[in-house]
């Protein structure tokens, strides 16, 4: 049965103690860091359990277990506790006689805590008693130990989601068979799934991937795990919003304290505004600000891949210039504004009739050329 406090995992090893060994009292106290106070965990009295309560070990039959430089540290007192301990003043309500405690120890062997019984008549000292006591005490210490590493590994764990929740990226952590470990509020946020949606779960499970998207991820995840490298990749990732972004994907290895890698993380860097400005910015470099069409460097790229394209292919291509008649009093009687707006008017008539593999483009004022592509024959041109 569960015990008021939550620290002990049952109360039926005191329960033990206290009706194998026939004494009033039987509970376990956990120490402090300094050895100077216990806190009881459990403690049961005539057989029904007691409010736990904390005191201080100075004067008391247990501070000597603390103190004991033997490797299983023991107190027994057959008889006349209350003569031997004249200040514990709950021994001395209770007119304790006898006493028994032994010390348990964590992983590293430091003392924690300790299990005792008291009673209110001498008590006996046989090996019967020594054995029985001492495998329920063991059981105890063991009991204390596990729920202490339960408990650190509840706070490690704790500390490390808050610490996952506040950074700015998707965060993620699988085992080696891609079984999500951990992922992070923003990783929720992105992706429109709840933490117990995805635990325990693959990529595939979660997501619907396609299959070359899945072959790509499984790929990386096991280019990570077999040389314990990070990698980088850029993708585009689908959001619970419904929109597109830019990501650059870093998976990286995780690993145990012995280095031995043990899974595998992953985070999503958002890169779409950095994209979009390189994509303006190469859209600027190539492209006429007045009329959208290419520029004249755009143009020459454009004539090169044509050219070579041609040879390739055996297909033909034609080159156009031509600009306008009477532009120039066009602007002096009616100004650069509309100029400008015929300029961009003629811009898109060519567009218009030519194909969608042609390129037109302003090579300045009003000079235009066209790039002609993949013609059979001199009279396409026209």
């Amino acid at each position: 049965s569960e015990c008021g406090n939550g620290h002990m995992g049952s109360d039926q090893c005191p329960l033990v103690l206290a009706l194998g060994l026939d004494c009033k009292i039987a509970a376990v106290g956990e120490a402090n860091a300094d050895k100077t106070q216990v806190r009881l965990l459990v403690i049961l009295k005539d057989g029904e359990l007691v409010e736990p309560y904390t005191y201080d070990l100075a004067g008391t039959p247990c501070e000597g277990i603390y103190t004991s430089t033997d490797t299983q540290p023991h107190a027994h007192h057959f008889e006349n506790l209350c003569d031997l301990f004249p200040d514990d003043i709950a021994l001395i309500d209770l007119g304790a006689e006898g006493y028994r405690a032994e010390a348990f120890q964590d992983a590293d062997g430091n003392r924690i805590g300790h299990v005792f019984v008291i009673d209110d008549k001498p008590m006996d000292d046989t090996l019967d008693d020594m054995a029985f006591f001492r495998l329920i005490s063991q059981r105890v210490g063991s009991e204390i130990n596990r729920w202490q590493a339960d408990a650190a590994q509840k706070e490690e764990r704790h500390l490390l989601q808050t610490v996952v929740d506040n950074l700015p990226v998707p965060v993620s952590l699988c085992d080696t068979d891609g079984n999500y470990l951990l992922i992070n509020r923003l990783f929720e946020d992105w992706y429109g799934k709840l933490n117990e949606q995805v635990i325990g779960r693959t990529a595939d499970q979660v997501f619907n991937i396609s299959a070359d998207a899945l072959q790509a991820r499984l790929t990386a995840e096991a280019q990570v795990l077999r040389t314990g490298e990070t990698i980088n990749r850029e993708e585009m990732k689908s959001l619970a919003d419904g929109s597109q972004r830019y990501v650059i994907v870093t998976k990286f290895p995780v690993r145990d304290s012995s280095g031995k890698i043990t899974g595998f993380g992953s985070t999503s860097t958002d890169i779409t505004e950095r994209k979009r400005a390189e994509e303006d910015i190469h859209r600027m470099a190539m492209s006429d600000p007045l009329t959208g069409l290419a520029n004249r460097n755009s143009f020459v790229r454009h004539l090169e891949e044509a050219v070579s394209m041609a040879k390739r292919t055996g297909k033909s291509i034609a080159l156009m210039m031509l600009d306008l008649d009477k532009f120039k009093p066009v602007n002096d009687t009616f100004g650069h504004l509309v100029g400008d707006a015929l300029l961009k008017d003629v811009s898109e008539k060519m567009k218009a009739v030519c194909r969608e593999t042609d390129i037109v483009a302003r090579l300045g004022g009003d000079e235009f050329a066209i790039i002609l592509t993949t013609l059979d024959k001199p009279d396409d041109i026209g």
